[in-house]
């Protein structure tokens, strides 16, 4: 039994003294996509979420926010889903924001890749989407949304 509590102060001690801080908490009011994207060491750390590969992108999802947009639709959404996810838009109590990121962003990165979507044209029903799905984002990453 003494040996079982010395191992596990002694785990707790390595723990604490070795193991980085992070910030595991999302902010107390919504943050914007510049504010993310010069702010990495904020972003919180979560265990099922994967911030090395952002969907079809073949990039990081830093690496996505700090690519210009350049009015590729893609990119305009992809900046204020980063946002909005990195705010706790999957857990937002507003249905609108929460079933736009479960039902309709999240398969759209599934499918499509920013060539793809910097292809189509500017009344093309997907990318006017991608570009509703971001003002919606948007506003909830500039707290219109709770």
């Amino acid at each position: 039994m003494k040996l079982w509590i010395i191992s596990g102060l002694a785990l707790i001690a390595v723990l604490v003294l070795v193991m980085p801080a992070c910030a595991c908490e999302f902010p107390d009011k919504p943050l914007t996509q510049g504010y993310w994207k010069n702010h990495p060491g904020d972003w919180p750390y979560l265990d099922e979420w994967d911030y090395d590969n952002f969907f079809l992108s073949g990039d990081c999802y830093l690496g996505v926010l700090k690519n210009p947009t350049k009015g590729n639709a893609y990119y305009i959404l992809a900046h204020q889903f980063i946002a909005a996810r990195l705010n706790g838009a999957p857990w937002t109590s507003s249905d609108s924001v929460n079933t736009a990121w479960k039902e309709e962003a999240l398969p759209l990165f599934c499918t499509y890749t920013p060539k793809q979507v910097a292809a189509m044209k500017g009344n093309d029903p997907v990318r006017q989407e991608f570009i509703s799905l971001a003002e919606l984002f948007d506003k909830y990453n500039n707290g219109y949304y709770s």
